[in-house]
């Protein structure tokens, strides 16, 4: 029931009451088609299978009829035969087919049913397949090296026997689609011009025996061109009878001047609820002097008052009050400006309540305005696909939730493009809608789950080096989520809040109750979209005002809406790969498998963007979007630019400097060098270690990347001695709300991997451990608890997940607990541990065996026979070892990673890659204290080197220190460190470089240390 103005209620309902009559008095029905100028074939079925023009099939065996949608329908099942000759009734090259089927079969019967049969290699195929898809194949099975395409839509859960559906498919150079009941329900492009078939016949309801319809068609219709959505929508509908039309909004706003598209659905009296073209209605006006609707079904404004329209369709009317008011004030300030094939162009907000966006029109000099986008909830719009050179004029215009003109149109504002890409950034733009329905949460809450999404959008903008950027609009939404998941209630709402099919790449849905955290989804045609607000993975960050559980699940879950947006183009592209599934990645990215830290976790994620590169920049329609942005100093990080996640500005770099502190890593590597924060871009030596950040391989951890070889075993005894090599000094992140100290110690020997710990607290310690180093990092065939040992079985790939499940396979100990274990999975045999505490520092040594069950790390695993499985650790001179460790309080926290207040050595869910270094250290006993008994200038390892050696220096307390690098004739070649230390041991890499970078000549150096009024030098020799 429609609401209608009560002053007007009387006279329009008695006009619309006897407009509906006359209009009802020819109410139609189901009808069948006739044929039209695109109609190759059509088969009634009405107790015959020949063609309404007369063709003859050129075999008709088996063939029964009974009541069909219009008239009777033929039966095809297991003995029939049915074909016509391909000639003048089909081609190859593009078309169209529709038909009703009434299945004698239930969706998901595993059957082979076919529809349409048009030759073998190369050929035609139309069927539901064995996986319950139903499905057109073109270029069928790819001859000669050509590619098969194809789409396919699962009714498995749809269709039951003895029910009627309409189906239609369309093929064409451009795409295939596949249509349901007058929905297209799957399309995927083909990119080739399709080749002919040489068969001279064409069989309906299987092929030769094989694959028997086994249901019931009728109105088949084949037409030579691609019929649109709109015909197929039609056609459907001549299936069907109506129960009523219902035009939206109601009643209309119109400004004068503007036109209103509005929204026509009709209810069939089976229950289905179509969305009507409005073109498709026949449309009556009362007033036409305030008032008219134009081909395209859209009511124009003519001047200001109030009338009535009435719209039919299919035998069903609908009436709409329609008033026509003057235009609000236009949106103010216009500006733009052009880059190369892309301009920004920038408003001032209007102040409306009925206003939910802007339309955008663009004209090329000398040529007219044509609309070019619609944004909802924001003053910006970036264009594409613009001529280099060129001069355009843009303006826009204020509209209502339907699409509604009402405001004036600005003035216009001018932009010229470059000739040239000099001095701009380029970068691949997805347009995001995040709908967020708010009712429910705080003012807080929102806040914090916005700020959730941007961090997610920051580390895809970081972990793809600045090769893909979101650009979101938030519609936020004051009312409750009309359901759990994207569907029919959510996307309904939308539309009737502004959003159009198209208008944006990627959607994602917040809102409380939402199931689960999901993805991806199909939606406004070619949106793909994700939703989620709950789901966790710890974050090296504890900002008070981000939610990290929104900040992670948007970026899984639009980690799967990336997968499917690349699967849908079929662009030659290398394929996005989701790291849920580790089996995927040897044979796209090589044969030696990949880096893939914590699996489907932050830096899983952050590996497949890096490993994708600029390949972002190529995806094909509709998802081309581009962004381009000010780069003085051409370094790929934008100048200033609000659009992207980061720039030089908001990162603290300079833009007219690439490198702005000149240590050798430019200023996007100083951005993007880590998963979840970069180096500093004006500080050379980020962590502090004395050597530059391009010539760092860690820059911002002071840590050696080299694991020295123990001569002698330590005495596992908790005792720690002078001489356990450093391996890094305090922490890298810290959810603790105090600080603690803390030092790390590591060496090995072949028997297994040793580790000291010496801390002001008491501590539970997480060591994960990769023992291929740089083949992979998939180690054990044993999974997690909920899986099972497979070693005599490679391919039970489901039994995998707890191994690339991030959570889990780390080795676990804590200090004054006995016992080492690997998490989730059972003690580790072999294993040492030893623990003290005296002079308030609690000191834990462990001995990690190289032997370890399975589960304790992470090694690619391929499928097949043969398979090489590392179980445990291979400890050997020049081998890479990579290494994690996170810390939490024993007291307070359980057994998990991150609970409590966790730390971590370096960036959560990554490794940091160590070379098992072959020089020979021994351990000697302790001083007292625990600590170094005076200042001095230890080992260097090794010595020859090349590329890298390593110098140890030890404080007995704290001062300031100087570490340097010089020549035969003293000059220095570089300083390594020149700063306060804190007392403990420590540790230097030298690159071989000198101080601005360049690599030193072979020969013999003196590296030198002075330490509170010590003063040690030894020499070293660099051999290329």
């Amino acid at each position: 029931m429609h609401r209608h103005p009560q002053s007007r209620a009387h006279s329009r309902a008695a006009w619309f009451a006897a407009l509906s009559i006359m209009l009802l008095s020819g109410a139609a029905f189901a009808q069948e088609h006739t044929p039209d100028a695109t109609t190759s074939l059509l088969l009634h079925f009405n107790s015959s299978a020949s063609g309404a023009a007369g063709e003859t099939p050129t075999q008709a065996t088996g063939l029964t009829y009974a009541a069909g949608k219009f008239g009777n329908g033929v039966n095809l099942l297991s003995g029939s035969r049915l074909a016509y000759n391909a000639a003048a009734n089909l081609a190859a090259a593009q078309g169209s087919l529709e038909f009703w089927l009434r299945p004698n079969w239930n969706g998901d019967d595993n059957q082979d049913r076919n529809v349409l049969a048009w030759g073998t290699w190369g050929g035609l195929l139309i069927c539901k397949d064995g996986g319950n898809f139903l499905r057109i194949i073109v270029n069928r099975w790819g001859p000669d090296g050509t590619s098969e395409r194809g789409a396919g839509f699962s009714v498995a859960s749809e269709w039951l026997a003895g029910d009627w559906h309409h189906c239609a498919f369309t093929w064409s150079a451009t795409q295939v689609q596949v249509f349901i009941d007058g929905e297209l329900r799957a399309q995927e492009p083909v990119g080739f011009a399709l080749p002919a078939i040489g068969a001279a016949t064409f069989q309906v309801g299987g092929e030769g025996a094989a694959g028997p319809l086994d249901g019931r068609l009728d109105e088949l219709r084949i037409s030579s061109t691609v019929r649109t959505a709109d015909e197929i929508l039609e056609s459907y509908a001549r299936g069907l009878s109506f129960a009523s039309l219902a035009v939206a909004p109601d009643p209309m706003q119109v400004a004068v001047g503007w036109t209103v598209t509005p929204a026509v659905t009709a209810t069939a009296t089976s229950g289905p609820v179509l969305q009507v073209p409005p073109a498709a209605c026949s449309w009556t006006v009362n007033d036409t002097t305030v008032a008219k609707v134009d081909a395209q079904g859209r009511i124009l404004g003519r001047r200001t008052g109030a009338t009535n329209a009435v719209a039919s369709w299919h035998g069903v009317v609908d009436a709409v009050a329609i008033n026509v008011q003057a235009a609000l004030p236009a949106p103010a300030n216009p500006r733009a400006v052009g880059f190369r094939t892309t301009a920004r162009v920038d408003w001032d907000p209007v102040v409306a309540t009925a206003l939910a966006g802007y339309e955008i029109e663009r004209r090329p000099a000398g040529g007219t305005f044509a609309v070019v986008k619609r944004v909802l909830a924001r003053t910006s719009f970036t264009d594409g696909g613009l001529t280099p050179g060129q001069a355009y004029e843009y303006r826009v215009v204020g509209i209502d939730a339907f699409g509604s003109r009402i405001t004036a149109l600005s003035s216009g504002c001018a932009a010229t493009t470059q000739t040239a890409a000099t001095g701009l950034s380029r970068h691949k733009n997805l347009e995001l809608l995040v709908a967020f329905y708010t009712e429910g949460y705080s003012a807080n809450d929102i806040n914090r789950m916005t700020q959730g999404i941007h961090k997610a959008i920051e580390f895809y903008w970081r972990t793809t080096e600045g090769n893909l950027n979101f650009d979101p609009t938030f519609l936020y939404i004051d009312a409750p989520l009309p359901a759990d998941i994207w569907g029919p209630e959510v996307e309904a709402d939308l539309r009737a809040r502004g959003v159009r099919d198209g208008q944006y790449d990627v959607a994602y849905l917040m809102g409380l109750d939402l199931a689960g955290c999901l993805g991806p989804y199909h939606v406004f045609d070619s949106t793909i979209a994700a939703l989620g607000t709950v789901c966790s993975v710890p974050y090296p960050e504890n900002l008070a005002a981000v939610d990290y559980s929104v900040a992670w699940t948007f970026t899984h879950e639009m980690h799967h809406v990336l997968e499917r947006m690349d699967d849908i183009t079929g662009d030659a592209t290398p394929d996005v790969v989701f790291c849920h599934f580790a089996w995927d990645y040897p044979g796209l990215f090589g044969g030696e498998g990949r880096h893939l830290d914590w699996g489907p976790h932050y830096n899983g994620i952050a590996v497949t963007n890096r490993l994708y590169g600029d390949s972002w920049l190529t995806f094909p329609a509709p998802y081309d979007g581009v962004l381009e942005c000010l780069d003085t100093d051409g370094d790929g990080l934008p100048d200033a630019d609000d659009r992207v996640a980061r720039d030089e500005a908001g990162f603290g770099s300079s833009p007219a400097q690439p490198d702005t502190d000149f240590d050798g890593l430019g200023d996007l590597a100083e951005y993007a060098r880590y998963d979840f924060r970069g180096t500093g871009p004006t500080v050379p030596d980020t962590d502090g270690d004395g050597v530059l950040d391009g010539a760092d391989p860690e820059p911002l951890y002071d840590v050696a990347t080299v694991l020295p070889r123990l001569g002698a075993a330590p005495v596992i005894d908790g005792v720690l001695e002078p001489s356990w090599p450093p391996f890094a000094t305090g922490y890298y992140y810290t959810s603790a709300p105090d600080p603690f100290t803390l030092l790390t110690y590591a060496g090995w020997r072949a028997d297994g991997l040793y580790l000291a710990f010496a801390s002001s607290v008491r501590l539970r310690f997480h060591v994960s451990v990769d023992g291929s180093g740089e083949n992979g990092r998939w180690e054990s065939p044993v999974r997690h608890a909920g899986g099972a040992t497979d070693t005599d079985n490679p391919d039970n790939r489901v039994n995998h997940i707890g191994d690339f499940w991030g959570d889990g396979n780390d080795i676990t100990f804590a200090h004054g607990l006995a016992g080492v274990s690997v998490y989730d999975r059972g003690p580790v045999g072999g294993a040492q541990i030893a623990s003290t505490f005296t002079g308030g520092v609690y000191r834990t040594e462990v001995l990690i065996p190289a032997t370890l069950p399975p589960g304790a790390g992470y090694t690619w695993y391929p499928a097949g026979a043969g398979t090489p499985v590392v179980q445990g650790l291979t400890l050997e001179q020049g081998r890479v070892l990579g290494l994690n460790v996170s810390v939490a309080p024993v007291v307070g926290s359980d057994t998990w990673e991150y609970s409590a207040a966790w730390s971590g050595l370096f960036e959560t869910h990554s490794y940091v890659d160590f070379t098992l270094a072959g020089a020979v250290t021994g351990v000697d006993d302790p001083p007292a204290t625990g600590l170094p008994a005076r200042n001095a200038l230890a080992e260097i390892f090794p010595n020859p080197f090349n590329p890298s050696v390593t110098v140890r220096y030890d404080l007995a307390v704290a001062g300031r220190v100087r570490v340097s690098v010089h020549d035969l004739a003293g000059r220095e070649v570089a300083r390594l460190l020149e700063g306060e230390k804190p007392a403990g041991r420590h540790a230097l890499v030298w690159t071989g470089r000198d101080a601005r970078g360049r690599p030193a000549a072979s020969g013999v150096y003196f590296a030198r240390f002075e330490a509170a009024g010590v003063a040690e030098t030894r020499k070293i020799m660099l051999v290329r």
